[in-house]
């Protein structure tokens, strides 16, 4: 049942048509607050235990005793669903959940509920600055017997960016586990592009050359290698040939990691050429902009890429971005064709972007 359709249903089950009060006495659908936490409390049937949860959570956590309520029963109560019910509430809660990041931490490392650890891990992700204290109990969830709950884990741990640094250790040991889950695995080869150094290189490489390897993984390695930056030069090589992959999300990822690594990606300037003959629009579009980057590197081979783009690629975005690079370039051989395409061209936004580029280059 969908927590929408529960809502509705366990409020008629407990309240009939009772109208909607929350001002001064703190009540929902006619319970007060010290009610709904009885009832969290005390109750035996689990569907009022779960209304009581939505009740408090409309309260919010600055109701007393609401916080204090659903850290209690996370901890205490029989159900497992009452306990999710109260993990995912808290996360809800966000920063206004003090203490929060503490009860689910517990409840990540001892509940014996694989969906009750699931949702401690997901709701973490949601306290921001309370969860940077709980890195290493999320390292440790990596290594859960539940899949579901691995997956949040490192998850989470890419929510919290560079405060996930004193667990890379863990972190690189499932990125290079072969048999780790899809999902945790490419979230933690994702950490290893935001926060790894040139150290990081060689790893993110060995799991892109991977024989048999899923693509997504694959993909996410050449996409990290890129946000090293020029950190990886030394992948320039292997990046350029995943321009040649069959799969063109791989192709993509490996234009836009060329392009991140700057004047580096010179190296590779003949299979950038080549991939300009590329069928996909998105592949060539990253080739135009990368050889505008490299303009200066590789100077008139550059201009040429650039002049056959604006002039003959079918998809009108890649021309007018191969324009604007021209202009960016300053590339006075460029010229003569920039004019004549400001003149004649029959499509107005190409001859405004020639006459724009042209105002750059004169």
């Amino acid at each position: 049942m969908s927590r929408g359709v529960f809502i509705v249903c366990a409020f008629g089950l407990l309240l009939g048509s009772s109208g909607f009060t929350f001002a001064q006495d703190e009540e929902v659908l006619g319970k007060k607050r010290t009610e709904w936490l009885a009832i969290l409390k005390e109750h035996k049937e689990v569907k009022f235990r779960r209304a009581a949860i939505i009740a408090l959570e409309v309260m919010g956590p600055r109701s007393r005793g609401v916080l204090e309520g659903l850290f209690d029963a996370l901890e205490k109560d029989a159900d497992a669903e009452v306990r999710r019910e109260a993990a995912l509430t808290i996360g809800r809660m966000g920063a206004d959940a003090k203490g929060g990041a503490e009860s689910l931490a517990v409840a990540l490392k001892s509940d014996k509920a694989d969906v009750v650890r699931e949702a401690a891990a997901h709701s973490l992700g949601k306290l921001a600055e309370q969860a940077k204290t709980q890195v290493m109990t999320l390292a440790g969830a990596l290594k859960d017997p539940h899949a579901g709950t691995r997956a949040a884990a490192a998850s989470t741990l890419k929510i919290l960016g560079e405060h996930a640094q004193v667990a890379l250790e863990q972190i690189s040991a499932v990125a290079q586990d072969a048999k780790a889950d899809r999902f945790p695995r490419v979230h933690c080869i994702q950490i290893l592009g935001k926060l790894g150094g040139a150290e990081a290189v060689p790893l993110l490489l060995a799991i892109y050359e991977e024989k048999d390897v899923a693509l997504p993984i694959k993909q996410a390695a050449l996409e990290s290698l890129g946000r090293l930056g020029e950190k990886a030069a030394s992948a320039v090589r292997v990046i350029s040939e995943g321009l040649k992959e069959k799969d063109v999300d791989l192709r993509r990822a490996a234009a836009v990691a060329l392009a991140q690594l700057g004047e580096k990606a010179k190296e590779a300037w003949p299979a950038i050429q080549d991939a300009y003959m590329d069928a996909d629009i998105g592949v060539r579009h990253q080739v135009i902009r990368l050889a505008g980057r490299l303009g200066k590197d590789v100077g008139a081979a550059a201009v040429t890429l650039l002049l056959e783009a604006a002039q003959k690629d079918v998809n009108v975005e890649n021309r007018l971005a191969a324009i604007q690079e021209l202009g960016e370039m300053q590339a006075a051989d460029a010229a003569p064709v920039l004019t004549k395409m400001a003149q004649d061209d029959p499509r107005a936004s190409v001859r405004d972007a020639a006459a724009a580029a042209l105002k750059k280059i004169q």
